[in-house]
């Protein structure tokens, strides 16, 4: 007999809810979108009605609904914290998008809160679900490049002006590259090296499409527990390159080339000497497909999330320790505990 499908709750109406994490919980035999959530009743009962869904403008009536198992938390940046908060005290299971709240601290009590409630509460990082960044991370862990030395990725996009709005404009909303991009890099980083960043020093500009003082771009260096040594760059302003992630070792390197990416995308290349040799990838799936099947197993007690909400945890430190060096001019300790 087939478990009975998980109903989830969409708490923010967003396009990225609509587009890509609605079809990945419709490709679940096991799921149903059951309500959708947006200060506006009318957005949210469009997105709704594609999946025979409710629409709320009352998050507290939606989660009181005790069919609902699940929450997927999508409002913008600074309402993260209190949505998924609400989530949790509701007794739901919660997915939330990055960066799980505007301080370390906010973003370490949305963990705490899921231990108390016993419910699993997760961040949608969703590059742990790329089949070469498991490859680079195997490969890593194996010795195959040795000691890992260096490492380089390069995040740098157009952003769309549908996605613009108060990422450019908002600094209260949570605005900016490194709140939007940096975290899942840092992530991406994380996973593949299994390891943490230490210290961070970065630089910002802003003005090209942002307001003065939100970061459009920012570049940086960082320090990971054993030693890599790392370049960053992510931009809103800058599309023209693919993407990039180079894991550079004693004994070869990984070359990750557009794999920084919300799709199943780009290539692998393994170099020892003059020998570059692609790594075959074979058969990739939707990311977002992937994490939400992750997620449903954790809820159901078999494994865990791609990525937890300690992992979001890293996130938002690195995030918020390179904008605070962009703003004294020092390399700064990467904060994770409160």
């Amino acid at each position: 007999m087939s478990a009975p499908s998980l109903r989830w709750c969409l708490v923010g109406a967003s396009d990225f809810a609509a587009t890509s994490i609605a079809p990945a919980i419709a490709a679940q035999p096991d799921a149903i979108v059951a309500s959708v959530v947006s200060g506006d009743r009318a957005r949210a009962q469009a997105l709704a009605d594609g999946w025979d869904a409710r629409g709320y403008d009352d998050l507290a009536k939606a989660l009181d609904d005790p069919a609902i198992d699940v929450a997927y938390v999508s409002s913008i940046n600074s309402r993260h914290y209190e949505h998924a908060l609400a989530a949790i005290n509701a007794g739901k299971h919660v997915l939330c998008e990055k960066p799980l709240a505007l301080s370390v601290a906010h973003a370490q009590g949305l963990v705490d809160a899921a231990a108390r409630a016993g419910v699993v509460f997760a961040t949608n990082h969703h590059m742990r679900n790329s089949v070469p960044h498991e490859l680079m991370r195997r490969a890593i862990a194996a010795g195959d490049i040795g000691t890992p030395v260096a490492a380089i990725v390069q995040h740098a996009v157009q952003l769309p002006a549908a996605a613009q709005r108060w990422r450019t404009t908002d600094p209260d909303a949570g605005a900016g590259v490194a709140l939007d991009i940096t975290v899942h890099d840092v992530d991406s980083l994380r996973f593949v090296l299994d390891d943490d960043p230490t210290t961070v020093q970065a630089y910002t500009s802003s003005g090209l499409m942002t307001q003065p003082g939100i970061d459009e771009t920012i570049t940086g260096t960082a320090e990971f527990g054993r030693g890599t040594h790392v370049g960053f760059l992510e931009s809103f302003v800058t599309g023209h390159t693919a993407t990039r992630l180079d894991i550079l070792g004693t004994d070869g390197a990984l070359l990750g080339t557009g794999i920084q990416s919300m799709s199943p995308v780009g290539t692998l290349t393994h170099v020892r000497g003059r020998d570059h040799t692609p790594v075959d990838l074979g058969e990739r799936e939707d990311l977002y497909t992937v994490g939400v099947r992750r997620f449903q197993a954790a809820v159901r007690g078999e494994g865990t999330p791609a990525a937890t909400g300690a992992d979001g945890v890293w996130s938002v430190a690195f995030a918020l320790a390179a904008l605070r060096s962009a703003r004294t001019g020092r390399r700064e300790n990467v904060q994770h505990s409160r």
